[in-house]
């Protein structure tokens, strides 16, 4: 998620054996290879607080990335764990102007979605 000019909020993992690490660390990579419209490298600012829940028997991540960004506040999807202070206090650190509030979205996680996926606008029938 971009959260000023030329830097990204970055979803990786401390945990090497964790399934999502290889792939978060390709993303890391990426941004920290790209260059924005004029020219300046992308700083990426990691986030590597990535909490899990069990549901249904399988386990399933909820990212704290998943927020949305809204006038002048921020909604972050909680996962209801201990990390939860942890990952709100990085993304305030991020956007330090905007008041940062958790929800709670287990229920939200366990069908596939969080804060930002449930915001992304419509487009008008013509």
């Amino acid at each position: 998620m971009f959260v000023a000019p030329g830097r990204v909020l970055c979803q990786t993992v401390r945990d090497e054996s964790d399934p999502n690490h290889g792939r978060l660390e390709a993303n890391r990579a990426a941004i920290e290879a790209a260059i924005d419209a004029r020219g300046r490298r992308l700083e990426p600012i990691e986030l590597d607080v990535l909490p899990y829940r069990q549901w249904a028997g399988r386990q399933i991540a909820l990212p704290y990335l998943n927020f949305y960004v809204g006038n002048g506040c921020v909604v972050v999807p909680l996962a209801c764990l201990p990390d939860d202070r942890e990952g709100v206090a990085r993304i305030q650190a991020a956007f330090p102007a905007a008041e940062v509030v958790g929800v709670p979205a287990t229920n939200l996680a366990r069908r596939g979605g969080g804060a930002h996926c449930i915001t992304l606008q419509q487009p008008a029938v013509s």
